[in-house]
């Protein structure tokens, strides 16, 4: 438990190289924006939870993660083509470029970075639980609401309300 919560996720792996120790991610992406990855990845929950985690699971810190992105193909099956046929084409096309279709990333933490992220996640954790419990009114979003996915927290933005999702 980290600040008497239970954060739970699964890592891919961790990699050494040199004397230097990461974290391993493997992500598929259909659209891939080089210089937005590299920002998000300064930022990013997930990996830097992971990072927190293994250190209290080990008491070492990673110097950072090695992100891989898979592009996801736009080759799409043709009409009564068959698996096998498909795939052959699809390993082909993959051939004629790699580097559009595999990339990765190097990103490195300092100790100022874990411990902003460690102080900062401290006090979201704090804000979520005074919400929770009434003490805080719900923080709305409202650029979230709309969009391809449905927002679940929508009727609770609407009402100003956590009725029903305690």
């Amino acid at each position: 438990p980290f600040a008497g919560v239970q954060l739970t996720g699964k890592r891919d792996g961790v990699v050494q190289i040199g004397k230097k120790k990461y974290l391993l991610e493997h992500k598929t992406k259909g659209e891939i924006k080089e210089d937005r990855i590299e920002l998000k990845l300064a930022i990013d929950l997930q990996t830097q939870l992971y990072i927190l985690a293994y250190y209290e699971e080990h008491g070492i810190w990673l110097d950072g993660v090695l992100y891989n992105v898979i592009r996801r193909p736009k080759v799409k099956p043709a009409y009564r083509e068959s698996l096998g046929k498909f795939a052959d084409r699809l390993e082909r096309e993959i051939d004629r470029d790699r580097n559009y279709y595999f990339y990765r990333w190097f990103c490195e933490y300092s100790k100022d970075d874990r411990e902003l992220f460690r102080f900062e996640l401290e006090h979201k954790i704090k804000h979520i639980r005074d919400v929770v419990s009434g003490k805080l009114p719900v923080l709305r979003n409202e650029a979230s609401c709309h969009g391809n996915y449905e927002c679940p927290f929508l009727r609770a933005c609407a009402t100003n309300s956590f009725a029903g999702y305690r």
